[in-house]
């Protein structure tokens, strides 16, 4: 991963009223990620093939392989970025900046079958047939060879994004004690690629692996707008401190983490199974919330403070993922069959919710005071008590 960042700024304001700064940003990152999700067992891993298996016996390697997932990423920026302060008297101040980003990314995920191995077949009577070999474990069986490598095509994203983010902000000085700002913004996050969604065979539209699933293996981008108004006051002389401020974000396809969700696990050269997956998907949210913070310096030796912070985040009615066995738009508890998925159509269930974007608490609350003493001239001690 590297980085690369020029950057010019006014040393003294232009016309008496204007700062600026302005730059260039560069950065490479090229990487793998590894998923190991496991052997899969064919025929004769568990014992003989003519009885029942047991699950308690040592299963033999020549009948079992590994399923990996290879996700590989190369992504580069390039961005272009500028501000300036425009200084309106003595008390005004207003700022507004940009970002013009150039962003390519290129990511692919791969099911591998690591390393290859044998398929156990009933031996005819004329003998086993060409490539195949007589078992090494059970008579009138044969080994059929399965190789390693690639399960399936490979699954890509290939995009070139080239959002525009930008800031501005008014502030005023009614008095040396008392400070009002208002900021309007917006931000722009690219999508990650995850690794371990277990997407083999070809979906519904032709494409390799199911598009619903392909859309949480590489995400969209996530876009905010986001507006705040705030009030900074210093009291009695300097000895107290007072800051407000109120805001709201607004997200465009947020960037959220969810629960554990059954879904329809193909990797491409086994039946499909139901598997579970903490999916990341793209939603619309909302966040509303306030921030205070105070102190206060009640003698010279003795001082208070404390803050408090809510934030009340929510998915604003969108679709995420869900367990949904009966695939009517509604979470449920029941248990959905690989049948049930492959008759609904689909490899995940999907539902409308206006959850909780956060597992934190909306709100918390803190003070703390302390009183010092000097105990030498070369020790002070001090009590403090702490509120959360």
């Amino acid at each position: 991963y590297w980085t690369h960042e020029l950057r010019v700024r006014s040393d003294e304001r232009i016309a008496g009223m204007f700062d600026y700064v302005v730059g260039a940003f560069y950065s490479s990152e090229k990487g793998t990620n590894i998923s190991d999700r496991g052997p899969s067992f064919g025929r004769g891993a568990f014992g003989d093939p003519r009885g029942a298996p047991n699950a308690f016996a040592p299963a033999v390697e020549r009948y079992s392989s590994r399923t990996i997932i290879e996700g590989a990423r190369d992504n580069t920026e390039t961005s272009f970025f500028g501000n300036i302060t425009a200084y309106l008297g003595q008390r005004t101040e207003l700022s507004a900046g940009g970002r013009y980003i150039i962003l390519k990314t290129d990511n692919s995920s791969q099911f591998v079958r690591a390393p290859g191995g044998f398929s156990l077949v009933s031996q005819p009577i004329a003998g086993c047939a060409n490539g195949q070999t007589p078992s090494l474990y059970y008579s009138g069986f044969c080994d059929q060879p399965i190789a390693g490598g690639p399960l399936s095509p490979a699954t890509t994203s290939q995009a070139k994004n080239k959002p525009f983010i930008y800031n501005a902000q008014l502030s005023h000085r009614f008095t040396d004690e008392l400070m009002a700002y208002v900021n309007y913004g917006t931000s722009w996050r690219n999508g990650p690629a995850i690794t371990g969604v277990t997407n083999g065979g070809i979906g519904s539209d032709g494409g390799p692996g199911d598009p619903t699933l392909r859309g949480l293996i590489f995400l969209s981008p996530e876009k905010s707008k986001t507006f705040e108004l705030g009030l900074k006051a210093t009291l009695f002389d300097g000895r107290g401190r007072f800051n407000v401020a109120a805001y709201r974000q607004d997200f465009d396809g947020l960037i959220y983490y969810g629960n554990a969700t059954n879904y329809l696990s193909d990797n491409g050269f086994t039946a499909p199974t139901v598997a579970r997956y903490n999916f990341t998907s793209n939603a619309d949210a909302r966040v509303d919330g306030l921030d205070v913070d105070l102190s206060f310096k009640i003698t010279p030796r003795w001082n208070l403070s404390g803050g408090f912070s809510y934030a009340d985040g929510r998915i604003t009615n969108d679709l995420i993922p869900c367990n949904d066995g009966d695939f009517d738009g509604v979470a449920d508890t029941i248990q959905p069959s690989p049948a049930s998925f492959q008759a609904a159509g689909t490899r995940v269930g999907m539902c409308k919710t206006d959850r909780s974007v956060s597992r934190s608490p909306k709100w918390s609350l803190n003070a703390q005071t302390e009183y010092s003493l000097p105990m030498s001239d070369m020790a002070d001690g001090f009590i403090r008590g702490l509120l959360t």
